[in-house]
């Protein structure tokens, strides 16, 4: 089994970056992983739809064929 975790902008956090560091060393055995981290699109007030547009665009592009998607997101 594959599964790629797609998300936007660094993980800055410690707690985040240990997390994942546990995360993957637990789903080794049972499946590869990648992280794949996209640049986070600069949003401007007059152009948040087109700004979102252009980042949904490029995780589109990211998500591998015929993949089963589950989307996060922080609300």
């Amino acid at each position: 089994m594959n599964i790629t975790i797609i998300y936007i902008g660094k993980i800055k956090e410690k707690f985040f970056k240990d997390a994942i560091s546990e995360y993957a060393k637990r789903i080794g055995p049972h499946a590869k992983l990648k992280l794949v981290e996209l640049a986070q699109e600069q949003i401007y007030d007059n152009q948040i739809n087109k700004s979102l547009d252009k980042q949904a665009h490029t995780i589109m592009k990211n998500i591998p064929k015929a993949a089963y998607t589950v989307p996060l997101a922080i609300q």
